[in-house]
């Protein structure tokens, strides 16, 4: 029965980490479709602005310019967050298929 426990026991720690990994993906993607509405509102502001013949100068995209290296920040904070998650996952599935038996989360 041991052998049926750690079976168990690793399940629960890949679903643990599945569910952890899925829930950071699903979260980044909300932020992410929140940062692109929010460029793309106000691209559309300026837009109309030029539309109507109005001036459009550079102090009207200094808030956007801000809010675009912001948003840039964190894709690639998130990008290097992701890419180490998937190679310790790799490294933990390549540790499992040889016979190893990590059961840390």
């Amino acid at each position: 029965m041991p052998n049926q426990n750690q079976k168990t026991v690793s399940l629960v720690h890949y679903l643990a980490d599945v569910s952890d990994a899925y829930s950071l993906a699903e979260s980044d993607m909300h932020w992410m479709s929140t940062a692109i509405s929010h460029i793309r509102k106000e691209v559309r502001k300026l837009n109309e602005l030029a539309k109507s013949g109005k001036e459009v100068t550079q102090y009207h995209f200094g808030e956007l310019m801000q809010h675009i290296d912001m948003y840039e920040y964190l894709a690639e904070n998130r990008h290097n967050q992701h890419a180490e998650l998937a190679e310790s996952y790799t490294a933990k599935y390549e540790a499992a298929k040889g016979g190893e038996h990590d059961t840390t989360p």
